[in-house]
């Protein structure tokens, strides 16, 4: 998780100007963590390593508290939508997991059923990994409320309850009760 948290930190501070860059780094050094003797000449992944060290895995907030104070709104919403969207993925890979294979069918019948989006050709062969990439790239942070629906309407009512209780838990964007 860190090597990805890592890589997004890279790019998203790899989007900024250079101007831009230097006060993302001012704004860091006020949080108070890291001293500006060790953040006046860091690079980009030197930046990423000192925010690692000191926040760990609260480094993408930290960086999305910053970006918003210099008013890069766009590029904080884009961070929070592909946030969003690991988590959903994260959570439709552990429910779709603890079906039982015909449960799993089941609810790709279901799902070709509800809508013509994803193909069938394409869902027929998707495993489960498969299937979870389908349903973000088709549905983006509504899928887990599109596998809600499905699995109450196959009666997994328990696995429905689970994915529920984990969507709020993440507070996956789009998820509304």
């Amino acid at each position: 998780m860190t090597a990805a948290l890592r890589e997004e930190l890279r790019n998203t501070l790899g989007n900024l100007t250079g101007a831009d860059f230097k006060r993302f780094k001012h704004l860091l050094r006020d949080q108070g963590q890291i001293p500006w003797g060790k953040l006046e000449k860091a690079d980009i992944n030197d930046t990423v390593d000192l925010m690692v060290e000191m926040y760990c895995m609260k480094a993408g907030d930290v960086m999305l508290t910053i970006l918003k104070k210099m008013n890069h709104n766009q590029l904080a919403m884009e961070n929070d939508l592909e946030e969003s969207l690991r988590e959903v993925k994260r959570v439709l890979r552990n429910t779709l997991g603890n079906l039982t294979d015909a449960d799993f069918k089941t609810s790709k019948h279901r799902l070709r059923d509800q809508d013509d989006k994803i193909p069938w050709g394409q869902l027929e062969k998707a495993d489960r990994d498969d299937t979870v990439d389908l349903l973000v790239q088709v549905y983006s942070t509504e899928a887990g409320d599109n596998m809600l629906t499905i699995l109450k309407e196959i009666n997994q009512n328990q696995s429905a309850i689970d994915l529920e209780k984990d969507l709020e838990e993440c507070e996956c964007v789009a998820h509304s009760l």
